[in-house]
């Protein structure tokens, strides 16, 4: 099963995306502070990290760069930045990222991208 840590700070859009990403098949945790995440990820050993936040509890960016201070872990990530945000060029260099993707997304095409990461039929 492929495991999937999310890392939101809208506890809505959390909550009912790892819903429908558990309703498909994927075995997710969701989690609300990013100051969580390097543990969860030792712990859970997630094939992908979710982030999507911009505030203080959760930033994308901050997510971004506690993945790449993470030597051996070796999933990917997605990172989801809020709709018109541009984020500065040395701040991207810091994080670790797969793909990158612009709020709003889709529950749809959230799992899309998913099942095309983990090598499934979308």
């Amino acid at each position: 099963m492929y495991k999937v840590l999310l890392v939101y700070d809208d506890y809505s859009e959390l909550t009912t995306v790892e819903f429908s990403l558990k309703k498909v098949g994927f075995d997710v945790i969701g989690i609300g502070s990013e100051f969580a995440v390097q543990d969860q990820v030792l712990s859970f050993n997630p094939d992908v990290v979710i982030s999507c936040g911009k505030g203080s509890k959760v930033s994308t960016i901050g997510v971004g760069k506690r993945l790449k201070e993470m030597l051996r872990w070796q999933g990917k990530s997605i990172l989801i930045f809020p709709a018109g945000v541009k984020p500065n060029p040395q701040d991207l260099i810091r994080t670790r990222m797969d793909m990158v993707l612009e709020a709003p997304v889709p529950t749809v095409r959230l799992i899309s991208v998913l099942a095309k990461l983990s090598g499934q039929d979308e």
